[in-house]
């Protein structure tokens, strides 16, 4: 790139070298710094559906539990057994007094298991629903 300027003679270029290294930095500095959260749909839970499902709009408020069709308890890529997963609430319910839980239980899990769940809230005062996928309209209806 060529400058006439009253500063410049004719033929001088300005070196754009340092003007690329530092958006260079600073990309680099905010890919680093970004912090990607991990969501936990990639976990194979197969939702049940339902017809007025509400979309999940809390998330930093909202503790999300996996619940596997084997019974197993997941939160994040964690697994937790009922105690760990009863210490978490207690942690979770003094760090944030409005504390949620949304519980994503496979459609083919007994309901033992989303009971497990729903205990451990109601034990503890934690508000907690259950995760669905909407669906087009409801089955056998009338």
């Amino acid at each position: 790139m060529k400058i006439n300027g009253p500063e410049q003679r004719d033929g001088d270029l300005i070196n754009l070298t340092p003007l690329i290294d530092i958006v260079f930095l600073l990309l680099i500095f905010f890919m680093v710094t970004s912090s990607f959260k991990e969501d936990e749909r990639d976990l194979k839970v197969v939702l049940p559906g339902a017809q007025n499902a509400d979309p999940i709009k809390n998330l930093p408020e909202l503790l999300l539990v996996s619940v596997r069709e084997n019974g197993d308890f997941y939160v994040g890529t964690q697994r937790l057994d009922r105690e760990e997963l009863r210490t978490l609430f207690e942690r979770a319910k003094e760090k944030n007094g409005k504390q949620k839980v949304l519980i994503r239980a496979d459609q083919d899990t007994a309901i033992q298991h989303f009971v497990v769940v729903i205990d451990l809230c109601a034990g503890l005062g934690i508000s907690a629903s259950l995760a669905t996928m909407e669906t087009g309209s409801a089955e056998g209806g009338g």
